[in-house]
């Protein structure tokens, strides 16, 4: 049977002594300044410079800072975590209604009915932003901001350009982690103004110097030479290995704050890598399933190469569906999208199926046999009772 495709469980087996063993024996290795991290981050993102936070709210609320007053535009359907930022900031609210198909946001909709908004800050809920353009071209004619949460885009492409080149700032994850063990965040941008409001706001990490040094070292050379080497986080148990530090720090004298970000700063080189994956894993998945019973894949937008975190299937029986998939060892996202509005979930026949480039080809078309046959049997059991 395909196993469960998710991570260890915070009671992760590895020791702190085996660890410790294990860099011991292997050395600690050279590793990465903040410096050069995020130089590579700015440079992947086609950007002059990154700037690192200590967490994905903290850089949202920087980005705030880029128009300090005035209503914030939002997708109608989004990661809740923009409508948090925008109401921690204690920011009016615009919301951008949804294509009905697609479920992301529409460009032509930017100023309607009203004043136009002050920022506007949108986000890829699951990898695939092809509206970035239109958004990009409608701010510009505006003059309004517009800022880019690209924490589901890691490799997202639209337009021939990185997700993460668009907008006046965008914010990118410094690791691709699917529970978010690491919340290290960079901003990137292109203008010295930003870039100055950036670095007076709250939640800024300093370069300093190297992080994880010292007794660290021997601590993570392992695991940290793996992360940089290895392609697949997913295996590695990131946030066992991110429990297994807190609770070592809380025990006694010894790992440095500076080893848990080590650890994320070393793992941000396999993002590219992560994102690569993930993209051919969706368009796998998209090809197996597109002709299935009862369902309604999005067409790729043309000129778009989304890196999906989840594959977005719109179908009938949505629940039962979600519950099939769960009884037979396939997990369905519900975190990634929600009514901004009126605080409600995603829409009620959207099942986001998650994207794990870990898997093999062979695991991939077994996912996709037990998506079709979950679908198959809904629909069978709707004519039987219809």
């Amino acid at each position: 049977m395909l196993p469960r495709p998710t991570l260890p469980e915070r009671s992760s087996p590895v020791t702190l002594a085996a660890l410790r063993a294990a860099g011991a024996a292997l050395g600690a290795g050279p590793r990465p300044s903040l410096e050069e991290v995020l130089g590579a981050v700015a440079s992947l993102a086609g950007r002059r410079v990154a700037v690192a936070f200590d967490g994905r709210a903290s850089a949202l609320s920087a980005c705030m800072a880029l128009a300090p007053a005035g209503s914030v535009a939002l997708p109608r359907l989004g990661d809740p975590a923009l409508l948090a930022a925008a109401r921690a900031a204690a920011r009016p609210v615009t919301l951008l209604p949804a294509d009905p198909e697609t479920l992301l946001p529409v460009p032509d909709s930017l100023g309607e009915g009203g004043e136009a908004p002050a920022l506007v800050l949108l986000d890829a809920p699951w990898g695939a932003p092809p509206f970035l353009p239109g958004f990009e071209a409608a701010c510009g004619v505006g003059g309004i901001p517009l800022v880019v949460d690209g924490w589901r885009a890691v490799g997202a492409r639209a337009g021939g350009r990185p997700a993460a080149s668009y907008g006046r700032a965008a914010i990118v994850p410094l690791i691709s982690s699917p529970d978010d063990a690491f919340p290290l965040a960079a901003v990137v941008v292109d203008e010295p103004g930003a870039e100055a409001v950036l670095r007076g706001s709250p939640g800024l990490v300093g370069a300093g110097s190297r992080p994880g040094d010292g007794a660290a070292g021997a601590l993570l050379g392992l695991v940290l030479r793996t992360v940089a080497r290895d392609p697949r986080p997913y295996r590695l148990g990131l946030g066992g290995i991110a429990g297994l530090l807190e609770r070592a720090g809380r025990a006694g004298p010894g790992i440095p704050g500076g080893a848990v970000l080590a650890l994320a700063l070393e793992a941000a080189a396999s993002s590219p890598r992560v994102a690569s994956m993930r993209g051919a894993h969706g368009r796998t998945l998209y090809e197996a399933l597109r002709h299935a019973p009862g369902l309604f894949v999005p067409e790729p937008v043309p000129g778009t190469e989304p890196a999906p975190c989840a594959l977005p299937l719109r179908v009938r029986d949505a629940a039962r569906i979600r519950r099939t998939l769960g009884e037979r060892g396939i997990p369905t996202r519900s975190d990634l999208l929600a009514d901004l509005g009126a605080g409600a979930g995603a829409p009620a026949d959207l099942v986001l199926l998650p994207v794990l480039p870990h898997l093999r080809n062979r695991e991939i078309r077994r996912v996709a046999d037990r998506v079709r046959s979950a679908l198959l049997g809904a629909e069978r059991e709707r004519i039987r009772t219809s």
